[in-house]
This record gives structure tokens, sequence and C-alpha cells, in this order.
């Protein structure tokens, strides 16, 4: 239980980094003028690039302390590698597959050719 409530801060805290990031403003105010991100001053404020500063400084310690937390979770298992599993083999249908034919109406049925 506790291994999925990590995983699922990882991957929260991964999403919300790339989202912090995006909206951050550039020198050349790039990428993040096409989602309104100019508009970020005046709704935090002068503090706004401190602000998204912050919040990307504390998401990656997040993502940084739960990457070594699972991973230290993961090492403690023991269990086998997918590349360990033998693959099945691959055996041949033992009967082909007879393709169905298609159903036509009495009416448009074409009459066979009489022999001359």
């Amino acid at each position: 239980m506790f291994h999925g409530i990590v995983t699922a801060v990882q991957v929260l805290s991964g999403l919300l980094i790339i989202v912090v990031i995006l909206l951050q403003q550039t020198k050349g105010a790039g990428f993040s003028s096409v989602f309104g991100g100019g508009g970020g001053d005046s709704i935090f404020g002068s503090t706004a690039g401190n602000v998204l500063t912050r919040t990307t400084v504390v998401l990656a310690a997040v993502f940084a302390i739960s990457s070594v937390s699972l991973g230290l979770m993961g090492r403690g298992r023991v269990g086998k590698s997918v590349l360990d599993i033998p693959t099945a083999a691959v055996t041949e249908p033992a009967a082909p597959v007879a393709t169905p034919q298609p159903i036509v109406p009495e009416d448009l049925a074409v009459p066979a050719p009489v022999g001359d």
C-alpha cells in the first residue's frame, strides 16, 4: 500500500513539475504566453517568478525523494526479471482457418455459366 502511495506521489509531482515549468515566464516569454502565462504577474503579484520558482524547487525535491524511496523499496524485493522468464514456443494452428463465404440473397445471385 505504501508503495502505491509513493508511486502516486511521484507521478503527480512529475506532472505538476511539467505544468509549473511551462507556466514560468522566460526572457522571451516563450511557451508560457501560449497559455496566458504572461498574465501570471497580475494573479500572483510581483512575486510570480518567486512563487513558481519555489514551487518548482519543492516539487523537484518531492520527486527526488519519492524516486529514492521507490528505489530503496524495490531493492528488497526478490523476484525474477521479465527478461528471465522464458517465452512460450510459437506453434502453428493445427488446421488452416477457412475463410467464410459471403451470403448472397437469391434475388441477386448470378447463375453459374452453363457449358456449351
